[in-house]
């Protein structure tokens, strides 16, 4: 114990561990925000905690597994983001769906914030490690989805982890090391949709070294998507599942538009907006205080160090944008719109490229220009600060999440989240009220 105690990196590391458990505990329950920033939030009984309104559509994954009629989960659109299910299966089991779930997504937020503060200080430095456990520790992308038994709970660990091994990748020399990282990223594809936004970075790397690697590129294209279609391939099947649902509707919708585009006065509309919506999106899709302090130290290091982002950084940066320039630059699509900034949520994954590169600065600045790194750690801990409240806020009564939950992601057209929580409480999971006879039942779909 008292070796623990001089340790003081293992201090710091299990001091971060602490604020993640504290966190999503604090995130879950009627505290859930993914759910209490609803206007009318789905009630789950007895113990009326909240859900969002599509939770039928994630608890569809788990019958599914669970051998349930078909009928019960085939509505669902979410099956075949599998690997968050096929983890928490056997929590989910035991605990139930709600308790299983969110006892699975703490374990996964703790083991992917290990392995990213472990890995930077080993590869880059111990300040470089220090940053990274107060960015990520204090990162609201955490503990906005954390507290939910949803597989949006991959979100964070697997763009930590998917940022590392593009990494690798860049600094990888032989065909095995890439191939095999490949695949490990292509596996964290069958958790989320981020193929589109972690994939190109990794060709992008390799076709446009001073020395091409075009057969390395070929080897990883084949690893990157070799998992999606193999669990495609046995999930049709297996379950007779279609690769086409309303999420990947819109993306074919946005396609057919840019080659058959109509309403062009329409069209010139919805492209003066998109200089305004990319500024919101920036800062609305990783809760406004980490692209503050990314913007800060882009800034302060054009003027001192000079540091170059690495092609892991400034990949994943540039396909996000690109991203969003196809989706707010398409001509008029019918369907769901991602389109504005009200969907910042689905450039979030940038978070990973953000606290890299601000891990790197850090221990650069450290080594080089320490009154300038002592300068941006006050901006650090201001920017730690914000954050901090935006997570804990809620349960003590602090609006500020209120407003950067909503701009992360406008599922309500009003400030919903502490008239929820004044309505229905600050219970995590643990804490049982039976008493309130509020309705609002899950529906099926």
């Amino acid at each position: 114990m008292l070796r623990v105690l001089r340790n003081r990196f293992l201090l710091a590391l299990l001091g971060g561990c602490m604020v993640i458990a504290a966190g999503v505990w604090l995130s879950s329950g009627t505290l859930a925000p993914y759910a209490a920033t609803l206007e009318k939030p789905r009630i789950d009984k007895p113990c009326n905690y909240l859900i969002n309104s599509d939770h039928a559509h994630f608890q569809a994954s788990f019958l599914m597994l669970d051998g349930a009629p078909r009928e019960q989960w085939d509505f669902s659109i979410y099956l075949r983001r599998i690997l968050y299910p096929l983890l928490a299966y056997p929590l989910m089991k035991v605990f139930g769906f709600l308790a299983g779930g969110v006892m699975t997504s703490a374990i996964l937020q703790l083991a992917a914030f290990v392995t990213f503060v472990i890995y930077i200080r080993k590869k880059i430095g111990d300040v470089a490690a220090y940053a990274a456990i107060i960015l990520v520790a204090f990162y609201p992308g955490i503990y906005y989805w954390a507290g939910l038994p949803y597989n949006h709970v991959m979100i964070v660990p697997a763009s930590l982890l998917g940022v590392l091994l593009i990494r690798e990748i860049e600094l990888g020399e032989t065909i095995r090391r890439v191939g095999i990282c490949a695949l490990l990223l292509g596996v964290l594809f069958l958790a989320y949709d981020l193929l589109p936004l972690f994939a190109p970075p990794v060709i992008f790397i390799l076709l446009l070294r001073r020395r091409p690697r075009f057969v390395h590129a070929a080897v990883a294209a084949v690893m990157l998507v070799l998992p999606t279609l193999l669990t495609n391939a046995i999930l049709d099947w297996r379950y007779g599942l279609a690769f086409r649902n309303k999420n990947t509707q819109t993306y074919f919708d946005m396609l057919q538009g840019y080659l058959h585009p109509s309403n062009l006065p329409q069209w010139g509309r919805l492209v003066s907006r998109a200089p305004l919506d990319f500024v919101a999106t920036f800062f609305f899709s990783n809760f406004w205080f980490l692209p503050a302090l990314f913007v800060a130290i882009l800034i302060v290091n054009r003027c001192t160090i000079r540091l170059k982002m690495t092609g892991t950084e400034k990949w994943l940066l540039v396909t996000t944008l690109l991203l969003f320039a196809f989706i707010n630059l398409a001509p008029p699509t019918p369907g769901w719109q991602f389109r504005g900034s009200g969907m910042a949520r689905i450039y979030q994954p940038a978070f990973a490229a953000m606290i890299l590169f601000a891990a790197r600065w850090m221990q650069a600045a450290w080594n080089t220009r320490r009154t300038v790194a002592r300068r941006i750690t006050i901006v650090l801990a201001a920017a730690t600060l914000a954050n901090a409240i935006v997570i804990f806020g809620p349960a003590f009564h602090i609006g500020l999440a209120d407003r950067v939950y909503l701009s992360f992601y406008r599922h309500a057209e009003t400030l919903a989240l502490s008239k929820n929580l004044d309505t229905f409480g600050r219970r995590p999971l643990g804490f049982c009220n039976t008493r309130l006879k509020i309705e609002n039942p899950l529906s099926k779909r």
